[in-house]
């Protein structure tokens, strides 16, 4: 197991560079099959795909420095697994994200819900009713 590791740690950097710009890649071209506005300007396309690329490929590499990070922290404690704390856990789930490519979607999608939550709770507190609208 630890020549595994070793061997990991030693060519990290190229497989944390080759696999999120595949993810970076994967963002913008599953973005121009899901279509863009046919009224956007050539620039305002060109920055939505950078966007995707960068959003990706920074989500992707997360995880990977989640994974390295992990690796380094339990090399000594294989294969006991006795020490392992929370914070191992949380950068297990963190490098399982990035290393799939979800880590930026989960992540976004964690921060709407935060978003809606406190919008939601806000109306509450103020006495607002809040609009039901119908399922689609």
């Amino acid at each position: 197991m630890n020549n595994f590791i070793n061997f990991f740690i030693c060519y990290w950097a190229p497989l944390a560079i080759i696999m999120s710009s595949y993810w970076g890649i994967r963002g913008v071209h599953m973005s121009q099959i899901k279509g863009w506005k046919q009224n956007t300007s050539i620039l305002g396309y060109f920055f939505w795909l950078s966007y995707q690329l960068i959003f990706n490929c920074v989500g992707s590499f997360a995880g990977w420095v989640c994974f390295y990070a992990l690796l380094v922290r339990v090399q000594s404690e294989l294969p006991n697994f006795s020490n392992f704390s929370l914070v191992d856990f949380v950068l297990f789930l963190l490098s399982l994200l990035g290393l799939t490519g979800h880590l930026p979607q989960t992540t976004y999608g964690l921060v709407v819900s935060v978003g809606k939550f406190a919008e939601a709770g806000t109306k509450k507190v103020l006495g607002q009713k809040t609009k039901v609208s119908p399922p689609e």
